[in-house]
């Protein structure tokens, strides 16, 4: 089950999400705004890290700031983070999103397919399901479950990354995968990942060996 994490208990952060989350990410974990993420089903110990980031200023996020930093102020402590990722993380995730019919949409998700299989060999970009999975499910606790998100926030992230406006991913690959993106090719990625399944099988991430010490003790941390 994907909500389960040590100690977390998703009907004590089922209330406390009433009061503190649900107007930017739904009720059912599927945000209602535009450029919102949908936090349904996502992995919990991701979530706990972006908490934790959140409160530390480690991760910037221009849109969020003001929410999110005033947000993590009102949880208290350790054992509510954890009964509210727990309980975003057993909600039903959101549903793939169709196929595009439009010719320039459908031309970019094809692009944005292209990118996520197989990479882009002239700038060194590697396919993103080497570390998202062939179906979006993500591999936990670095790298999240990305099918059926919000397009909008995919750009809004990747643009992020590429800009080096949030640095709070593991040894910079994201920052380092995103920067040698361009517009266009961000907006396609945006436009496939979407219409991903999110299914449960998942690929290993080939992750530089100087991560391994900074995820053993995020790990440890929880």
């Amino acid at each position: 089950m994907i909500g389960v994490i040590s100690g977390g208990n998703p009907e004590l952060g089922k209330t406390d999400a009433k009061t503190m989350c649900i107007v930017c990410h739904g009720a059912a974990g599927i945000s209602p705004v535009q450029g919102f993420p949908d936090l349904a089903g996502q992995w919990p110990q991701y979530l706990l890290k972006q908490l934790h980031d959140f409160m530390s200023k480690k991760r910037d996020d221009p849109l969020a700031k003001g929410t999110m930093i005033d947000a993590v102020k009102t949880i208290h402590g350790q054992q509510e983070m954890k009964d509210l990722v727990a309980f975003f993380g057993s909600l039903p995730p959101p549903k793939a999103k169709p196929v595009p019919t439009d010719t320039q949409a459908k031309a970019l998700w094809a692009a944005g397919k292209s990118i996520y299989f197989g990479g882009i060999r002239l700038t060194d970009v590697p396919a993103c399901e080497a570390c998202h999975s062939t179906t979006g499910a993500g591999t936990p606790p670095e790298f999240p479950r990305l099918a059926g998100q919000d397009k909008t926030y995919l750009v809004e992230q990747l643009t992020y990354f590429h800009d080096g406006t949030r640095a709070n991913d593991p040894n910079g690959i994201m920052r380092d995968i995103a920067g040698r993106l361009d517009k266009q090719e961000i907006l396609a990625l945006a436009t496939f990942i979407p219409t991903l399944s999110g299914g449960i099988r998942r690929h290993s991430c080939h992750i530089p060996l100087t991560m391994t010490a900074e995820i053993e003790a995020y790990v440890a941390y929880q």
